[in-house]
C-alpha cells in the first residue's frame, strides 16, 4: 500500500487540467491503486482542497478542486 499525502493528491488533480476528475483519475496519475488514495482524499476535502460534485454515469464520485 503506498502511502499517498493529501499533497500528492491534490497537485495529481490539478496535473489532470480538468475541472471535475474522479478517483481512478487521480490514482492512474499517480500509479497508485483507488484504494491507495481513500485518507489522503479525505484530509483533502476536510482541509478544502478538494470538493465532492456528485456521481458520473458510472456511479463514480466526481470531486473538484477548490481555490
Amino acid at each position: 500500500m503506498a502511502d499517498v499525502t493529501s499533497d500528492q493528491a491534490v497537485d495529481a488533480a490539478r496535473s489532470l487540467g480538468k475541472d471535475r476528475f474522479t478517483r481512478a483519475e487521480i490514482a492512474e496519475q499517480l500509479g497508485v491503486k483507488v484504494s491507495d488514495l481513500k485518507q489522503a482524499i479525505k484530509d483533502a476535502r476536510q482541509s478544502g482542497r478538494l470538493d465532492w460534485v456528485g456521481e458520473n454515469d458510472e456511479g463514480k464520485g466526481v470531486f473538484r478542486l477548490t481555490g
